[in-house]
């Protein structure tokens, strides 16, 4: 039997896995690291990357300092895109 991450809930453990079942697990620390993509790549664009530095520089901070990091980086983004669609005939 398997059981998919989706039922199990936080703060709950999974069914005991059955040792013929041991074939069906996919570890992730043990894929090439080849397979792994980073997290973003530069646009090009200073405004689109620099949001894009700030959410990346949020894997270092404290959980309380997402939600004001999310707040600027949306505003930045939504302004580009206004600027984009603005300028457009």
């Amino acid at each position: 039997m398997t059981q998919s991450l989706g039922e199990v809930g936080p703060g709950e453990v999974g069914p005991a896995v059955e040792e013929e079942d041991l074939d069906e697990v996919l570890i992730l620390e043990q894929q090439p690291v080849l397979l792994q993509l980073p997290i973003w790549e530069p646009t090009g664009d200073p405004e689109v990357d620099g949001a894009l530095a700030d959410m990346s520089a949020l894997d270092a901070a404290d959980l309380s300092e997402h939600a004001p990091v999310f707040d600027q980086v949306y505003r930045r983004l939504h302004g580009r895109l206004s600027g984009l669609s603005s300028s457009t005939p």
